[in-house]
Protein backbone atom coordinates (compact mmCIF):
# COMPACT_ATOMS: atom_id res chain seq x y z
CA UNK A 1 0.00 0.00 0.00
CA UNK A 2 1.48 3.20 -0.93
CA UNK A 3 1.07 6.01 2.23
CA UNK A 4 0.93 9.02 -0.21
CA UNK A 5 -2.75 7.55 -1.58
CA UNK A 6 -3.75 6.35 1.86
CA UNK A 7 -3.04 10.00 3.29
CA UNK A 8 -4.48 11.35 0.20
CA UNK A 9 -8.09 8.64 0.94
CA UNK A 10 -8.14 10.35 4.37
CA UNK A 11 -7.30 14.00 3.88
CA UNK A 12 -10.62 15.23 3.54
CA UNK A 13 -12.48 13.12 6.20
CA UNK A 14 -14.85 15.99 7.98
CA UNK A 15 -16.42 13.60 10.21
CA UNK A 16 -15.30 12.36 13.78
CA UNK A 17 -16.46 10.00 16.41
CA UNK A 18 -15.94 10.66 20.21
CA UNK A 19 -16.93 8.20 23.12
CA UNK A 20 -18.00 9.62 26.55
CA UNK A 21 -17.27 6.79 28.78
CA UNK A 22 -18.68 6.52 31.78
CA UNK A 23 -18.22 3.87 34.12
CA UNK A 24 -21.10 3.06 36.85
CA UNK A 25 -20.47 5.96 39.67
CA UNK A 26 -21.60 8.47 36.92
CA UNK A 27 -17.73 9.91 36.11
CA UNK A 28 -16.37 10.36 32.82
CA UNK A 29 -12.85 9.72 31.39
CA UNK A 30 -11.07 12.73 29.48
CA UNK A 31 -7.97 12.45 28.31
CA UNK A 32 -5.62 15.71 28.50
CA UNK A 33 -4.93 16.60 24.94
CA UNK A 34 -1.11 17.80 24.68
CA UNK A 35 -1.25 19.69 21.70
CA UNK A 36 -4.00 21.96 23.04
CA UNK A 37 -3.79 21.91 26.76
CA UNK A 38 -7.46 20.92 27.21
CA UNK A 39 -9.33 17.55 28.28
CA UNK A 40 -11.22 15.93 25.83
CA UNK A 41 -12.95 12.74 25.23
CA UNK A 42 -11.49 9.56 23.11
CA UNK A 43 -11.80 9.13 19.20
CA UNK A 44 -10.67 10.65 16.13
CA UNK A 45 -12.00 10.60 12.49
CA UNK A 46 -13.72 8.18 10.30
CA UNK A 47 -11.30 6.59 7.95
CA UNK A 48 -13.04 5.85 4.37
CA UNK A 49 -15.24 3.41 4.20
CA UNK A 50 -15.73 3.04 8.14
CA UNK A 51 -19.28 3.49 9.90
CA UNK A 52 -19.23 5.92 12.62
CA UNK A 53 -19.49 3.44 15.32
CA UNK A 54 -16.09 1.37 13.69
CA UNK A 55 -14.42 4.08 14.10
CA UNK A 56 -15.41 5.11 17.67
CA UNK A 57 -14.61 1.42 18.65
CA UNK A 58 -11.48 1.52 16.94
CA UNK A 59 -10.12 5.05 18.28
CA UNK A 60 -11.30 3.80 21.85
CA UNK A 61 -9.16 0.59 21.21
CA UNK A 62 -6.15 2.55 19.94
CA UNK A 63 -6.04 5.38 22.59
CA UNK A 64 -7.64 4.13 25.71
CA UNK A 65 -7.27 0.06 25.62
CA UNK A 66 -10.54 -0.68 25.71
CA UNK A 67 -13.28 -2.57 23.39
CA UNK A 68 -16.73 -1.28 24.01
CA UNK A 69 -20.04 -2.46 24.41
CA UNK A 70 -23.03 -0.62 23.58
CA UNK A 71 -22.67 2.71 23.09
CA UNK A 72 -25.82 5.31 22.28
CA UNK A 73 -25.36 8.17 20.10
CA UNK A 74 -26.03 11.00 22.23
CA UNK A 75 -25.50 13.99 19.95
CA UNK A 76 -23.37 16.02 17.53
CA UNK A 77 -21.73 19.35 17.15
CA UNK A 78 -20.00 21.44 14.47
CA UNK A 79 -16.31 22.19 14.90
CA UNK A 80 -13.34 24.07 12.89
CA UNK A 81 -9.97 22.09 12.56
CA UNK A 82 -7.04 25.03 13.56
CA UNK A 83 -7.15 25.75 9.38
CA UNK A 84 -10.98 26.95 9.73
CA UNK A 85 -12.04 23.40 8.19
CA UNK A 86 -15.41 22.82 9.29
CA UNK A 87 -16.20 19.15 10.94
CA UNK A 88 -19.01 17.54 12.29
CA UNK A 89 -18.52 15.45 15.87
CA UNK A 90 -20.26 12.56 16.46
CA UNK A 91 -20.92 11.69 20.10
CA UNK A 92 -21.70 8.05 21.88
CA UNK A 93 -22.29 7.39 25.04
CA UNK A 94 -20.52 4.29 26.27
CA UNK A 95 -21.25 2.84 29.94
CA UNK A 96 -18.31 0.80 30.88
CA UNK A 97 -18.76 -1.85 34.03
CA UNK A 98 -17.00 -1.61 36.28
CA UNK A 99 -13.85 -4.13 35.56
CA UNK A 100 -13.78 -2.52 32.19
CA UNK A 101 -13.53 1.28 33.46
CA UNK A 102 -10.70 0.33 35.60
CA UNK A 103 -8.71 -0.82 32.38
CA UNK A 104 -9.09 2.74 30.61
CA UNK A 105 -5.75 4.23 30.56
CA UNK A 106 -3.65 6.56 28.37
CA UNK A 107 -2.02 4.53 25.18
CA UNK A 108 -1.10 7.62 22.84
CA UNK A 109 0.99 9.73 24.72
CA UNK A 110 1.66 12.19 22.20
CA UNK A 111 -2.34 12.67 22.05
CA UNK A 112 -3.59 12.40 25.48
CA UNK A 113 -0.83 13.78 28.73
CA UNK A 114 -3.58 11.83 31.19
CA UNK A 115 -6.18 10.57 32.11
CA UNK A 116 -8.76 11.72 34.57
CA UNK A 117 -12.26 10.38 35.93
CA UNK A 118 -15.06 14.04 36.38
CA UNK A 119 -18.58 14.59 37.66
CA UNK A 120 -20.08 15.47 34.07
CA UNK A 121 -21.30 18.29 36.11
CA UNK A 122 -18.14 19.35 37.84
CA UNK A 123 -15.47 19.87 34.72
CA UNK A 124 -12.38 21.30 35.08
CA UNK A 125 -12.13 25.14 32.96
CA UNK A 126 -10.17 23.53 30.28
CA UNK A 127 -12.32 21.70 28.99
CA UNK A 128 -12.91 21.95 25.10
CA UNK A 129 -16.44 23.99 24.89
CA UNK A 130 -18.15 21.95 22.44
CA UNK A 131 -17.15 18.64 24.92
CA UNK A 132 -18.26 20.77 27.80
CA UNK A 133 -21.99 21.42 26.01
CA UNK A 134 -22.19 17.62 25.37
CA UNK A 135 -20.98 16.57 28.64
CA UNK A 136 -23.66 18.82 30.05
CA UNK A 137 -26.22 15.85 28.68
CA UNK A 138 -24.63 13.11 30.41
CA UNK A 139 -26.46 12.36 33.85
CA UNK A 140 -23.85 11.70 36.17
CA UNK A 141 -24.95 10.18 39.83
CA UNK A 142 -25.12 5.68 39.61
CA UNK A 143 -26.11 4.67 36.31
CA UNK A 144 -25.25 1.03 37.74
Amino acid sequence: MNPQNEQAKTAGHLVAAVAVLQRPDGKIALGLRVEEGVWAGFGGKLELGESAESALRREVREEAGVMLGAVTPLTFRAAAKADGTPFVVLYYLARLPGDTASRVAVLEPRVFSQLAWFDPQELPDNVWEREREVLRLVPGGRTA
